[in-house]
Order: structure tokens, then sequence, then C-alpha cells
């Protein structure tokens, strides 16, 4: 979970083998978003997810591929579900392999979906070339720092003036920072210090790759 001075889950979809292990999911989502599975699949997510969120009470995020943010039956079941809830319950992280070239193709329905309630989050900042000039161009309300950028930032003095002025920028402009992959205190005292309202990491919480949503309280 993300905390600071609250809490938040992020809902990350984990295939499991029969030994019980978690396995990275990029190939398999891969293929799936080449057949035209994605949206079934986002579907199940978002389902699972707000189910969570209403035993909880707490905000939950889920990340969206290219041909999520581009399927019509998917935006409909999140602007419709969103619309049922509280603002702010639901976060929808736009994944970084995204093309940001095709913005004019998805961003009224991520105006619809702020309307509704989402809030919008740019995952794993600064793992491109082009971050800036994609933060200009959308409008959000999270910004999550990448783990490279996080690790890196007090072996390189530059990194760490880098984040700064992100962290300056997204304050002046009304948009909330994470910091992901915090995993010792010197880090999160590092990054609350820094102004960033939420961390994320091992520090703070490891993820329950074994979660039953229909039992998990």
């Amino acid at each position: 979970c993300e905390m600071c001075i609250s809490e938040r889950y992020e809902a990350l979809l984990r295939p499991v083998d029969d030994m019980s292990a978690a396995e990275a999911p990029v190939e398999w989502l891969a293929e799936a978003e080449r057949i035209g599975r994605m949206p079934e699949i986002t579907a199940m997510v978002v389902r699972q997810a707000l189910d969570f969120h209403d035993r909880v009470g707490m905000p939950v995020a889920i990340n969206l591929s290219m041909a999520d943010l581009l399927d019509r039956t998917t935006q409909d079941l999140i602007i419709r579900e969103a619309s049922r809830r509280w603002s702010g319950a639901l976060v929808l992280e736009i994944l970084e392999h995204v093309d940001f070239g095709r913005i004019p193709e998805f961003e009224g329905f991520l105006a619809d979906a702020q309307r509704a309630g989402c809030l919008i989050a740019l995952d794993d900042f600064g793992s491109g070339c082009s971050d800036m000039q994609v933060l200009k161009a959308m409008r959000v309300d999270i910004v999550k720092i990448d783990g490279s950028l996080v690790s890196g930032c007090r072996a390189d003095g530059r990194i760490d003036k880098l984040l700064g002025s992100l962290v300056g920028y997204c304050r002046q402009h009304g948009i909330s920072v994470v910091a992901e992959h915090i995993e010792s205190g010197e880090q999160a005292t590092r990054f609350r210090d820094m102004g960033c309202e939420f961390l994320q990491g091992f520090f703070l919480g490891r993820p329950d790759l074994g979660m039953n949503w229909q039992n998990k309280q």
C-alpha cells in the first residue's frame, strides 16, 4: 500500500503456478493484448478491486494498458462503477508503455473518468525520456516516481535535484507525488522531506500475492 497521511491499495494481477509461486505477468499480458482479451481481464480486475474497496473503504489503484484506454466497454465499466462510489475511490494508473503520442484518442475518456470521481496517475514517471512533455500534455492527479530514480537519488546529486524540481512542479499544479520502491526508513524520511505525499514500497508493506478477494478483511 501507499502510506503517508492515509492508506491506499494497488491491485496487481499475478499468475500463480501449481507451487503457488507468483510469476511476472508481462509476457502473457502482452499476448492477451495481442489477441484482444485485455478488456475481459481488466473487467475482472476492476470488479474485484472495487469489491475489495467496498469491504475496506480504502482507495484502490488499477493499471490501464493502451488497449484498456481505447476500449469502449472498459471505459463504460470504469465510469459506471466509479460514479457509484465516493470520489477518489478508484485510481487509474497509466502504464509507462502506453503510446502517449495517441493522447487525443483517450484524453476524452480520462476526462469523463475524472468527472465520475476517478483519480488519474502516471506510473513509473522518469523511466522515459519524454515524461515532462507527457505531464504537461495530460491532466493528471498523481505522479508516481519510478523506483530506479528513488534508489539512485542518494548516489547521484543530479537525480536529487531533478526530483526536487519535479516535486516542486507537481505541488505548484496540485498534483500529488508518490515515491515508489521505498525500502528503508532513510528513504522514507528523505522523500517525505522532499514533499512526496505518498510512499510505496516494502518498507511500508509487502504485497499479498495470495490475497483472497472474497475473504480478506
